[in-house]
């Protein structure tokens, strides 16, 4: 389908879980190749798969200190993504494409929010049929 804004791609996983989705990440540096530029192991104007939520752990949620009562106010749940190209941030010199992660990490809708543009859903559909 057509790209939707982030938060409302995250909504929509949540709500029914039926989507295959891909995010967008943004172009961090508009001067720079988008093999060079990383920010917390995404790269720029690149695409993601989202696999899973889940609910953030009481840890983060917890409220006993000022700085724990603002992470408190973050969205509930951390999604699961995947870099297709199977690594998590930038390729290095003399280092197999691939990592040990496969390209899987967990990142929070806050995070998700600050480095992704867009997001595309297709309805999956069990029925041959469609």
């Amino acid at each position: 389908g057509p790209p939707a804004a982030v938060d409302a791609t995250l909504q929509s996983f949540l709500e029914t879980g039926e989507h295959a989705i891909c995010l967008a990440s943004a172009i961090f540096d508009a001067h720079a190749q988008s093999d060079t530029i990383s920010r917390d192991g995404v790269q720029q104007d690149h695409c993601y798969s989202l696999l899973a939520s889940r609910p953030r752990s009481a840890r983060h949620r917890s409220a006993s200190s000022d700085l724990d009562r603002a992470e408190a106010d973050k969205p509930p749940h951390e999604f699961q993504l995947r870099n297709p190209w199977g690594r998590r941030g930038l390729a290095q010199p003399g280092v197999p494409l691939r990592d040990a992660s496969d390209g899987l990490f967990w990142m929070t809708a806050d995070t998700i929010a600050e480095l992704f543009v867009e997001g595309y859903a297709v309805r999956v559909s069990q029925d041959p049929k469609g």
